[in-house]
């Protein structure tokens, strides 16, 4: 929902084809990008997206994503703005490793192994707003279905337990019902 718009492909540009291959053989059943969060006194913004595939085997979706979910998010983030008639500044999109994520994503437990997260660092608005915009991109696997949270804030602002903690409760969510 970068642009306010729900796409039932969540990335875009040649980087993202073999994700998106990934995602159709699982096939996708509902969607909801609905939910989001502001907190206004920092400029942070939280959008959560929620995906059911009829396939719960995600091995070639996580390996697709593994692969190019950098180059993915980047293509992305730039063919958003070229939506928005913007030219994209530099963008870079990077793995957290696991050895830097809070205690909540240990990854060597049932938790930190079930998520993959991104940081997206983007200067297109830097001159016009005196700052960097990073993203938090947190993908969590739970079978057949997939939880997405993106949180937007300015460079430097360390929200790193906050995320963490929100991808910990996704985990531990409720999952979707068989059929």
């Amino acid at each position: 929902m970068l642009n306010n718009v729900e796409r039932a492909e969540p990335v875009a540009g040649p980087a993202a084809d073999a994700v998106l291959a990934a995602r159709a053989e699982r096939e996708l059943v509902a969607l909801d990008e609905g939910r989001a969060w502001r907190r206004r006194h920092d400029a942070v913004l939280a959008v959560l997206r929620m995906e059911v595939f009829r396939s719960a085997d995600d091995a070639t979706h996580r390996a697709a994503w593994a692969a190019t979910g950098e180059s993915a998010l980047e293509d992305t983030w730039r063919a958003r703005w070229r939506e928005r008639g913007r030219q994209p500044g530099w963008v870079e999109a990077t793995w957290v490793p696991p050895a830097d994520r809070p205690p909540a994503l240990d990854p060597a437990g049932a938790v930190g192994a079930r998520v993959d997260w991104l940081r997206v660092e983007d200067h297109t608005e830097a001159a016009e707003h005196e700052a960097v915009t990073a993203y938090e991109h947190v993908v969590v696997w739970l079978g057949r279905a997939q939880a997405t949270l993106t949180v937007r804030h300015l460079a430097g602002l360390d929200l790193d337990a906050t995320v963490a903690g929100a991808a910990a409760a996704l985990v531990d969510a409720e999952p979707p019902p068989e059929g």
